[in-house]
C-alpha cells in the first residue's frame, strides 16, 4: 500500500469490542477510515453505520469482503466465525485483523495461516495490551536487565460481568471455552512478550455460577528460560478498584508483578478503554541510571493501546514494520489456553 493513502477498512461484526475500541481507535487515526460494516443483526449493522456516519451496511459478512472499497477487514464476530471469514477475506486478498481468540482449535488456527500466508496479506491477531506505553516499557525495563534475570511472575486480572451466563461466551461450541479462552489469551501473550515462549503449563478452575466452562483459574506456567509465571482469573469477582471509572459492577483488577535476581517491576493498570496511566513500579537493588536504589515510580503515558494497536497493523500493511502479534503468535497464545484447559480437565501438567 502506497504511502500516505488512508487504508480502508470494513468492520465483520459489530458489537461491544467494534464500537469501544475499533471504531474510536480508527476514527483517532486521520488516515484510517471504516468504509463497510457488517452484523447477522441489522439493528447492529444499522447502529455501527450510524457510528461511523455511513450511509449503509451489510447483513451479509461477503458484501464487506467483496466491497472493493475495503482494503482489510476487522474479524469482531465470535470465535467461531473467525476461520470462515478470516479465509475468505485473504481469498478476497483482503488483510485480517482478527479479534482474540484467534480460534477454538489449533487446526482453525493453521487454516487461517496457512490462507492468508498463500494470499500473501497480512493477518495480525488483535493483543491489544502489548501496545500500552507501560507494558512496552516494562519490556524495555526487562530487556535491559533493570531487574536482573526475571524467574516468577504474578499476574491477577479480574473483573464482574453480571450477564456472562447469558452470553455466547459459555457456549463452547460458539467461544471454545470459558473464562480461560475469554481471557487467558492475554495474559499468554502479554507473558510471551515479558518472558519468552512457555514450555509447560497446570491449572485447576471452577465455575461457581453455574455448570462447566469456568468462571475462575489458576494457571502456572514454567517458560524455556526457567522462569515461572502463576496467573489468576475470574469473571465474577465484585471488587472495588478506585483507578477504575466505572460503575462497581464492572470493576476491573489487573496486576502483574515480576521478580529477578537484582529487583522487581510492579504493574497495575486499569481498564483498556479508558485513556488512564498505568502505574509502573521499578525496584532496584543498586543505583542505575534514571533509578536509584529503591522503589521508583516509572511515568508512563496514559492509555492509547487500541489506537497503537491499529497503527502497528497499518505500518505492517505498508512494509514499514513486521507483525508483532501475527497468526502465529495468536495460535501460540490459543496453545496456553488449551493446555491449562486440558491440565484442569485432567490434572496434570501439559508440556507445549
Amino acid at each position: 500500500m502506497h504511502e500516505g493513502k488512508p487504508i480502508r477498512f470494513g468492520l465483520i461484526g459489530t458489537g461491544g469490542i467494534a464500537l469501544d475500541a475499533h471504531i474510536p481507535a480508527i476514527e483517532a487515526i486521520p488516515d484510517a477510515q471504516i468504509t463497510a460494516v457488517s452484523n447477522r443483526s441489522e439493528a447492529k449493522a444499522r447502529r455501527a453505520a450510524e457510528r461511523c456516519g455511513l450511509s449503509g451496511w451489510f447483513t451479509d459478512n461477503q458484501r464487506v469482503i467483496d466491497d472493493p472499497e475495503v482494503d482489510a477487514v476487522i474479524i469482531c464476530t465470535p470465535p467461531n466465525a473467525h476461520t470462515e471469514w478470516t479465509v475468505k477475506a485473504a481469498r478476497a486478498g483482503k488483510h485480517v485483523l482478527c479479534e482474540k481468540p484467534m480460534a477454538r482449535t489449533l487446526a482453525e488456527c493453521d487454516s487461517m495461516i496457512a490462507a492468508c500466508e498463500a494470499a500473501k496479506v497480512q493477518l495480525m491477531v488483535a493483543e491489544m495490551k502489548r501496545f500500552n506505553p507501560g507494558f512496552r516499557r516494562a519490556r524495555q525495563l526487562l530487556q535491559d536487565g533493570v531487574i536482573g534475570a526475571p524467574f516468577l511472575a504474578r499476574y491477577h486480572n479480574s473483573y464482574y460481568e453480571p450477564h456472562t451466563r447469558q452470553a455466547w461466551w459459555v457456549v463452547p461450541e460458539i467461544s471454545g471455552g470459558g473464562e480461560m479462552m475469554n481471557e487467558l489469551t492475554h495474559q499468554a501473550n502479554t507473558l510471551r512478550f515479558f518472558l519468552g515462549e512457555a514450555a509447560a503449563v497446570a491449572c485447576m478452575s471452577n465455575h461457581p455460577q453455574g455448570p462447566p466452562p469456568e468462571d475462575n483459574a489458576a494457571v502456572t506456567l514454567r517458560f524455556r528460560s526457567g522462569a515461572l509465571a502463576v496467573v489468576t482469573i475470574s469473571w465474577m469477582t465484585k471488587q472495588y478498584n478506585p483507578t477504575f471509572p466505572a460503575p462497581l459492577e464492572h470493576a476491573w483488577d489487573e496486576r502483574i508483578e515480576i521478580f529477578g535476581t537484582d529487583g522487581a517491576l510492579r504493574i497495575e493498570t486499569p481498564f483498556t478503554y479508558w485513556k488512564v496511566p498505568l502505574q509502573l513500579q521499578v525496584y532496584t537493588e543498586r543505583d542505575l541510571p534514571g533509578y536509584h536504589k529503591g522503589w521508583n515510580l516509572a511515568r508512563c503515558a496514559p492509555t492509547e493501546h487500541y489506537v497503537e494497536q491499529i497503527r502497528h497493523f497499518m505500518r505492517c500493511l505498508r512494509g514499514e514494520e513486521t507483525c508483532e502479534v501475527s497468526g502465529r503468535d495468536g495460535r501460540a497464545d490459543l496453545a496456553i489456553v488449551l493446555a491449562a484447559m486440558q491440565s484442569a480437565e485432567t490434572g496434570r501438567i501439559v508440556t507445549l
